[in-house]
């Protein structure tokens, strides 16, 4: 009996810190927070012990909401000071964990109404009573997981403090509300079955609405930054393309000149061939300039070809621009500068020469204009969304410029694919040849 009470007591810490346990799945941890978990284990289990619910009487169930929101606040601090998260994501997910322990509660409150647990305090031995809470609250947990935490974690926490406050407020509101009249009306099984079917499906609510909320959050940061990270592309290759016109008239001016010169020093030999190739080799630079008639897609190309060789990477290229007439210049920089850059970064890792190749076609089949990129890579490949994930430790900060493409290639009714195979990475971009007629006529 002993045993059986002071189970009940600490079941709420206990079933609350497991339920923001499934939050905390995947995310970075802070220097010793075992041990800080222990910590704040131990003071949820004291607290619980210390105000037991035998002592509440005349102030339940009041008194019982006050005793679960201080150790709800004791294990969002917990959260804080183990994981590397803001007091904002920290709150999130204890309100998060407060939600599906909540559920997992009405459930087996509800099982108890309809019959189908006979189970009570002071009625089954305390191992029958245990078992119950422990299949009940494992099914409803899983299912949690899968339904909705699995959903919100995968995006950054991006909501703002006065958001959280009042989703976690609307939540806490509702429970309470739910919970004290379920208790008002604890002598009709009926209506507290009523309540607690309520109760989870307000839960259901909540935390459909929590993942909603940091998908759209998420979405919209993601645009801004793209929406940034393009402006910022669009100038850099603007400013290049001042650099490159400039370059390219002087070098070619150097290059007749060169050769003017070679012509008339071949006797005396006044600079040995050897300085004169070198100064040739340094001007040939002007070769790598691309032609393709589309002056945005030049300029990308020119940058590239540049950096390909500087690296020893083979890049080859087939460009019918003909066909681009209908891509904005912005979106011409987006789409081929971001591209290039994922491509050379994968094969500059690469210690085999004969790999380090990068090839771009841009052809129209029939009514589509196809961009197509290949290149090797290394490791695996991990998508996500269709998309692969970033290799890089912040990946709040990296991973748009597939993003970027995407949302470039959707503005023109088109769709971006990427496979890989025998470490082989393809990207392709289909737009409609009939873009330019759409966009006109928006």
């Amino acid at each position: 009996m002993e045993l059986l009470k002071l189970c009940v007591n600490l079941e709420f810490a206990v079933e609350l810190m497991a339920a923001e346990a499934l939050f905390l799945q995947g995310s970075p941890k802070k220097e010793h927070y075992r041990l800080k978990g222990a910590g704040t284990a131990a003071l949820c289990i004291l607290l619980s012990y210390a105000v037991r619910y035998e002592m509440l009487g005349a102030f339940y169930p009041w008194g019982n909401m006050l005793r679960c929101v201080m150790i709800l606040l004791l294990t969002i601090g917990g959260i804080f000071i183990c994981c590397q998260c803001s007091s904002v994501q920290a709150m999130l997910w204890g309100i998060g964990g407060y939600t599906v322990q909540n559920m997992a509660y009405a459930v087996h409150e509800t099982l108890k109404a309809l019959g189908v647990i006979r189970v009570g305090a002071g009625s089954q031995p305390a191992a029958v009573y245990l078992l119950s809470l422990l299949i009940v609250y494992g099914a409803v947990y899983w299912a949690a997981y899968r339904l909705f935490v699995k959903r919100i974690i995968q995006f950054e926490c991006a909501v703002s403090q006065r958001e959280v406050v009042l989703l976690s407020a609307g939540i806490l509101l509702i429970v309470v509300v739910l919970s004290s009249f379920g208790y008002s009306y604890s002598h009709d099984s009926i209506m507290t079955m009523v309540f607690r079917l309520l109760s989870i499906l307000s839960c259901m609510m909540g935390l459909s609405v929590m993942a909603e909320l940091l998908k759209s959050k998420s979405l919209e940061r993601d645009l801004i930054l793209v929406r940034k990270q393009a402006e910022l592309r669009a100038d850099y290759y603007e400013r290049l393309n001042d650099t490159i016109s400039a370059a390219n008239l002087r070098f070619h001016d150097l290059k007749h000149q060169l050769a003017q010169y070679r012509v008339r020093t071949s006797g005396s030999l006044q600079i040995p061939h050897e300085e004169l190739r070198e100064l040739e080799d340094s001007i040939n630079i002007y070769d790598a300039v691309a032609r393709t008639g589309n002056e945005a897609l030049d300029i990308v190309l020119t940058d590239k070809s540049l950096i390909c060789q500087k690296e020893n990477i083979r890049f080859t290229y087939m460009a019918d621009s003909g066909k681009m007439s209908f891509l904005e210049t912005r979106d011409v920089y987006s789409i081929f500068g971001n591209a290039l850059d994922n491509a050379i970064e994968a094969v500059r890792r690469l210690g085999d020469p004969e790999q380090r190749v990068i090839n771009l076609t841009v052809v129209c089949h029939g009514p589509f204009l196809d961009i197509h990129v290949y290149n090797y890579f290394e490791g695996e490949l991990s998508l996500d969304g269709g998309l692969p994930q970033t290799s890089k430790p912040d990946r709040a900060s990296h991973g748009y410029g597939l993003k970027s493409m995407r949302l470039t290639a959707e503005k023109y009714g088109g769709a971006l694919v990427v496979s890989a195979n025998d470490h082989i990475f393809d990207l392709n971009i289909v737009l409609p040849a009939y873009a330019e007629q759409q966009l006109t006529n928006e």
